[in-house]
């Protein structure tokens, strides 16, 4: 289910790239912090849009990488077998040449996915 509803969502955020904030369907939030770039907030699911929005990573295409590095960190974590560590779920959604990153915090698990749309 987290799958499914993460992709839907994060197909409309990816489809309305250009489009103003005002426009979209699903609205960026103020969330704090400049990394990770433009985020939202849906249906309990938190999104992290992998464009360098700030300019702090040296293009887009860095954006993305560092976005692939942090599910990658959080295979690692969960490789350690530390016991009492409880990890969200991840997925990254690649769709239209962009990258994007959704969390369901509320939900600790052992699962992270890689989807391409």
């Amino acid at each position: 289910e987290f799958t499914e509803k993460a992709v839907k969502l994060g197909k409309i955020i990816i489809e309305e790239v250009d489009k103003s904030a005002d426009q979209k369907t699903i609205k960026p939030k103020n969330m704090g912090g400049i990394a990770g770039g433009e985020k939202y907030a849906e249906q309990g699911i938190f999104f992290k849009f992998a464009i360098d929005l700030f300019k702090i990573y040296g293009g887009d295409e860095f954006a993305i990488k560092a976005a692939g590095l942090e599910l990658q960190g959080l295979k690692c974590l969960l490789q350690t077998g530390i016991k009492g560590l409880h990890y969200p779920l991840m997925i990254l959604i690649d769709y239209r040449g962009y990258r994007l990153i959704g969390k369901y915090p509320r939900q600790w698990t052992y699962f992270c996915t890689n989807v391409f749309v």
